[in-house]
């Protein structure tokens, strides 16, 4: 598979983490009312639907157990519709989506790419 593959899946794995590690630390009241971790999280999803947007057709046929369209549709309302965006379902998304995400793309990583972060 193309390079470009292994190095978005790092990008996932990296945004998602970032995110998660972040929100641990407030809650989502603040998050709520708190414009900097706002922008914070919205970024990192935003890397993060980037990353997925930039997987190959291939590597998306091989994986469809990966939530493409929920992701990139997130992506998309962030960064094009920002005035549309419902907090609690970026919130929902890190505290829920997130951590079942990360060992899905560790194990792609580590058993298609022999990569381990």
């Amino acid at each position: 598979m193309p390079e470009i593959d292994p190095q978005s899946l790092a990008d996932i794995l990296l945004a998602s983490r970032r995110a998660i590690e972040y929100a641990e630390g407030i809650t989502e009241d603040f998050f709520s009312t708190d414009l900097d971790s706002q922008d914070i999280l919205i970024r990192q999803m935003t890397i993060l639907g980037e990353a997925f947007r930039r997987l190959t057709p291939e590597f998306k046929a091989t994986h469809e157990e990966l939530s493409y369209g929920i992701i990139i549709a997130m992506r998309n309302a962030l960064v094009h519709d920002y005035d549309g965006i419902t907090l609690p379902d970026v919130w929902l998304t890190i505290k829920e989506d997130l951590p079942e995400l990360i060992p899905r793309i560790e194990g792609i990583l580590r058993d298609e790419y022999g990569i381990s972060m």
